[in-house]
C-alpha cells in the first residue's frame, strides 16, 4: 500500500516538474520575443517594421460639392523627404489609384501636404487612403467626411 502511495506521489512530483518545466519554457520565449521586437529588428516570426512616420487627417474642401482633402503631416523626426506611395481605393467603385508622393521639409503643422479637390481628387465618406513604404509599415485612415 505503501509503495503505491510513493508512485502516486512520484507521478504528481513530475507531472508539477513538467508544467512549471513548460511554464518557464513559454516565458522565456515570450520575454525574447517581446525583447526583440523593436523597429526593424528580426523576431524570429519576421521583421517589425514601425508605422510610416506620417499623420493623415481630414478636412471639407472650401470647393462646392463638400467632399474632403487629405492632409498629410510628417512625425517629429522624421527624415525628410520621404517617398511614399499613396494608394486611393474608391469607396463607391472599389477602383484602386496609385501615386507616388514626396513629403518634404517643407511640409509642417502649418502646411501639411494636401491632397484633394486640387490635384484632382474628390474624397467622400467611405473612401480609403494608405501610405505605404519599403521600410515601413503601412498607415491607413479612411475618410470620415466630418
Amino acid at each position: 500500500m505503501e509503495t503505491n502511495s510513493q508512485n502516486s506521489k512520484s507521478g504528481i512530483n513530475f507531472t508539477l516538474i513538467i508544467i512549471v518545466a513548460l511554464v518557464c519554457a513559454t516565458a522565456l520565449i515570450g520575454l525574447q520575443f517581446l525583447g526583440s521586437s523593436k523597429p526593424g529588428q528580426s523576431t524570429g516570426f519576421g521583421i517589425i517594421k514601425s508605422e510610416v512616420p506620417a499623420y493623415i487627417s481630414w478636412r471639407e474642401t472650401m470647393m462646392p460639392g463638400r467632399t474632403q482633402v487629405a492632409m498629410i503631416w510628417p512625425k517629429s523626426g522624421a527624415k525628410l523627404p520621404l517617398r511614399l506611395m499613396l494608394e486611393i481605393e474608391v469607396s463607391s467603385t472599389g477602383n484602386k489609384l496609385r501615386k507616388e508622393i514626396l513629403v518634404d521639409t517643407y511640409h509642417t503643422a502649418k502646411a501639411p501636404l494636401e491632397i484633394g479637390f486640387l490635384e484632382g481628387y474628390q474624397f467622400v465618406p467611405g473612401d480609403r487612403l494608405t501610405l505605404s513604404h519599403k521600410d515601413y509599415s503601412s498607415l491607413e485612415s479612411v475618410c470620415s467626411g466630418k
